[in-house]
């Protein structure tokens, strides 16, 4: 049985994908394709959106905004859409990794006006808010918190290094989510480049040590799930399940859920994954 099916999830999985290019293809997408939920996404740079909107579908909304402080600011365009910014290029620091800088050129500034993310009328709930804009993560969740407040899952690039110019760091945006009732649950994956001159089996995207950027994964605090209603519980669970395998974290949402509502969802459910049916 599907879990969606099992779970009697009655409501669409709304998504948020602050930066939504086609570079990549989303941790959701399966969601969507299954027809169990909804995307809203942003993305200004004018080709992207273009081809977003070009190849839509009905449960997809783009909207052409800046996500950040809802005042103006200056954007960074680089010579590669995906590393333009809301921060400067750091170009002493860019310049002493192998093809970091060469990706990162800055070639025009721009006067824009952002959004805060709590005044965007077309977001009324989030369950999964995936975010990807170059250093600007942190201003965008603080002005989201009221958009926040009942979201049960935040993907975010997070850098280790300071690649613009001013940008939060990873430790300030774990205090920051920590704060407003999120647990680190894991990394997907690490961006890692060598020191020039040194290049790892003749491929420049190849790193030795040292970190510089990840997709850090929080999640609402499991610790206390009261505040959570009955529906978030089995959307938190389908999430965990359905994008990152997450099954142990899937089943003690369940066995909360089983608790407060006197249901039996959790040992059903490790019995279907003990069975090889994920």
């Amino acid at each position: 049985m599907e879990l969606h099916e099992f779970l009697g999830i009655s409501s669409p999985i709304e998504i948020v994908d602050i930066g939504a290019s086609l570079a990549e293809e989303p941790i959701y997408k399966n969601i969507l394709t299954e027809g169990y939920g909804r995307v809203t996404g942003f993305e200004p740079n004018p080709a992207e959106i273009e081809k977003l909107n070009a190849q839509k579908k009905d449960y997809e909304t783009y909207l052409p905004y800046f996500i950040g402080t809802g005042l103006d600011a200056t954007f960074y365009e680089t010579n590669w859409a995906l590393t333009g910014s809301l921060f400067e290029p750091n170009e002493k620091l860019l310049n002493k990794f192998s093809n970091l800088g060469e990706a990162t050129t800055l070639v025009q500034k721009h006067s824009v006006q952002t959004h805060r993310l709590n005044n965007v009328s077309e977001i009324t709930d989030i369950d999964l808010l995936k975010m990807d804009i170059q250093g600007s993560e942190l201003n965008a969740l603080r002005n989201g918190t009221e958009k926040l407040r009942h979201a049960l899952v935040v993907q975010v690039e997070v850098e280790f290094v300071e690649l613009y110019k001013g940008q939060p760091l990873f430790a300030d945006v774990d205090i920051f989510l920590r704060h407003h009732g999120f647990q680190f649950h894991t990394f997907s994956g690490f961006g890692m480049r060598s020191f020039k001159p040194i290049v790892v089996d003749g491929n420049a995207n190849v790193g030795l040590r040292q970190s510089i950027w990840s997709d850090a994964i929080y999640v609402r605090d499991w610790m206390d799930l009261s505040q959570v209603a009955d529906e978030k519980l089995k959307k938190y669970a389908f999430i965990m399940h359905s994008c990152y395998g997450s099954y142990d974290l899937a089943h003690l949402v369940l066995s909360h859920l089983d608790t407060t509502v006197g249901s039996d969802y959790a040992p059903r459910y490790l019995a279907m994954i003990t069975a090889g049916e994920r």
